[in-house]
C-alpha cells in the first residue's frame, strides 16, 4: 500500500512544500511540490494547509489532486519503473510545471522588489537615518537586478 505524505522543510516564512511517496520498503522519495506556504497556515498534526482562506482551500484542493494522481499512476505503472524521476515526471505534469515556475515566480518577486526599492530610492531611510540611499547604493541595486535578470536568460 502507498503512502502520500505533506512536509515542510523549514520553518521560515514562505516554506516549500515537499511530498514523500512511500511504498513497502523499496520506495521511498521526497520531492519539492514547486508550492509554497507560510508556517503559520501549515497543520503538522493533518500535514495540510489550515482552510482559512479561499488560497489555502485552493492549495489543500491541489495538493488532493496530486495524491490522486500519484495513487492511480502507481496502480498503473511497473514496479521497476517507479523511481524518483517518476515521482518528479507525475508533480511536474500535474502542477503544469509550477515545480519549475516556483523559482521563476520568486525570481519576478525579487526583481520586481528591486526595482521598488531603485524606484522609492529617494524615500528610503538610509544607513546615517536620513533619507535618499546613495548613488552608489542604487547602481548596486541596479546591477544586481541585471544579473539576476541574465541569469534567468
Amino acid at each position: 500500500m502507498a503512502t502520500i505524505s505533506y512536509l515542510l522543510k523549514g520553518k521560515d516564512n514562505p516554506a516549500t512544500i515537499y511530498i514523500r511517496f512511500r511504498a513497502g520498503r523499496q520506495h521511498d522519495y521526497t520531492r519539492n511540490t514547486g508550492w509554497v506556504i507560510d508556517p503559520k497556515d501549515w497543520s503538522d498534526r493533518k500535514k495540510t494547509p489550515h482552510l482559512r482562506s479561499p488560497d489555502l482551500k485552493n492549495l489543500a484542493t491541489d495538493l488532493k489532486n496530486l495524491e490522486s494522481e500519484i495513487i492511480k499512476s502507481y496502480n498503473t505503472t511497473p514496479g521497476d519503473q517507479i523511481n524518483n524521476e517518476w515521482l518528479i515526471d507525475i508533480v511536474e505534469t500535474t502542477n503544469g510545471g509550477k515545480a519549475q515556475g516556483v523559482e521563476q515566480s520568486l525570481d519576478e518577486s525579487v526583481i520586481g522588489a528591486i526595482n521598488r526599492l531603485i524606484e522609492n530610492a529617494s524615500t528610503r531611510e538610509n544607513a546615517k537615518r536620513g533619507l535618499g540611499l546613495s548613488a552608489s547604493r542604487v547602481n548596486a541595486y541596479r546591477n544586481l537586478r541585471n544579473i539576476i535578470e541574465e541569469y534567468q536568460g
